[in-house]
């Protein structure tokens, strides 16, 4: 079998690398050497080019951001990836998709954010995030919500298989879109130690010139992922722990709304933390790693995702961090000694929560159980994928009910 990972759409952003990398690690764990898996990069071509100056024009004009990380940047994170995974720099859109398809026999393809037309004869598995707009519709134009409707609805009729992840997700699915026709396969909580080898914590500290106790916020400067909690929070705990820091990591921005960051240090000034909060923006993935290791905990304050904790949650538990994590439907699927949670957009709940972490030992997992832990449910989500994969494999093609979007 030749199963071909698409890195369209995933790429562009930290979070979406990590799922790939995730995805990846997790066939490996069901596979054997009659399984060959093909990443594809779309990293050239003149579809990519105008899209690359689009972006920078808006990100001029309008100063939203951030852009499309470089395709050595890409590149590079793809060497800490297995050397079993064949990777292959392709143009984009879905012509050269379905050529390197043909030419090299592949069975299936996963994970696609949007329809993939009949030129690729392969069959493919969708990917849905999360159903933000329905929880957070304020976050989102009346036009926005209506787009969004109509993508999902769509995909989750044309697609054979569709891959959520979370049991939420898969549920929501069925709320909000009832008579669809995919089959959907929520993939398990699958943290795993890090394949990428942290930093060493005293290293990391000193060069971003952290020092004593701290706790960190690993996420983009997105609207719903609330910092402001965790920033009201942090400011009760330095009334009697003045000592403390907040680190924070993530591109600064969100191109919903400019201004967003901008409020955010204001609202710091205002509660007298400024001079309390490290914020790194995007660093080096090894780097971030090994901050967490050294941290107090990680904060979680999001209002909104597809995965229990989103991906620094992953990687806490992985490393045996622990995690304060909002408590959020799809978040309360995680069941793990190092997670703890809050009512979602408490502050005062939270301050608790980060004021109890300081004052308990942090846990001792030996690092051949957290191996060990790791590899049963990077083994379980392969087995999830696969299930989705041998649907989509025996599925029927489905019925065309409306145009492909191109890529």
């Amino acid at each position: 079998m030749k199963i071909g990972v698409m890195g369209h759409y995933f790429i562009e952003w930290t979070g979406g690398f990590d799922f790939l990398r995730m995805t990846l690690d997790s066939l490996l764990a069901e596979v054997d050497d009659s399984v060959e898996i093909h990443l594809l990069l779309p990293l050239r071509g003149p579809r990519l080019s105008v899209r690359l100056f689009a972006r920078r024009v808006r990100s001029l004009l309008f100063k939203r951001g951030p852009n499309y990380p470089s395709s050595e940047a890409v590149l590079a994170a793809c060497d800490e990836l297995d050397k079993r995974i064949r990777l292959a720099v392709i143009d984009r859109g879905t012509t050269p998709l379905a050529s390197y398809c043909r030419r090299h026999s592949i069975d299936v393809l996963l994970p696609s954010t949007y329809e993939l037309p009949p030129s690729i004869k392969a069959p493919w598995i969708a990917y849905l995030g999360d159903f933000q707009h329905k929880h957070l519709p304020h976050f989102f134009t009346a036009k926005e919500q209506v787009s969004r409707d109509a993508h999902f609805a769509h995909i989750l009729n044309v697609a054979p298989a569709v891959i959520v992840n979370s049991r939420t997700v898969a549920e929501e699915a069925a709320e909000f879109y009832p008579g669809h026709s995919s089959r959907i396969v929520a993939l398990p909580f699958s943290a795993d130690v890090p394949r990428i080898q942290p930093s060493e914590a005293v290293q990391s500290c000193r060069k971003y010139g952290i020092t004593g106790t701290f706790f960190m916020v690993c996420n983009q400067f997105w609207i719903h992922k609330d910092h402001a909690t965790a920033f009201r929070a942090f400011a009760v705990l330095c009334r009697v722990r003045p000592d403390l820091t907040l680190v924070c990591t993530g591109e600064p921005s969100d191109p919903r709304d400019p201004q967003h960051t901008t409020r955010l240090l204001h609202l710091a000034q205002s509660l007298g933390i400024a001079d309390k909060l490290k914020i790194l923006g995007v660093i080096p993935k090894a780097d971030q790693l090994g901050l967490l290791t050294a941290c107090a905990a990680v904060v979680q304050p999001t209002l909104c995702e597809g995965g229990p904790g989103g991906g620094v949650v992953f990687d806490a538990v992985g490393l045996g961090v622990r995690s304060v994590v909002s408590d959020l439907r799809v978040n309360l699927e995680l069941d793990e000694p190092t997670v703890r949670f809050f009512k979602a957009g408490d502050d005062a709940s939270l301050a608790e929560q980060m004021r109890s972490i300081l004052t308990e030992p942090a846990p001792l997992i030996p690092t051949d159980v957290l191996i060990a832990q790791g590899r049963q449910r990077r083994k379980a989500c392969g087995g999830a994928l696969f299930e989705a994969i041998h649907h989509a494999m025996g599925a029927k093609p489905a019925v065309r009910r409306g145009e492909v979007v191109p890529r």
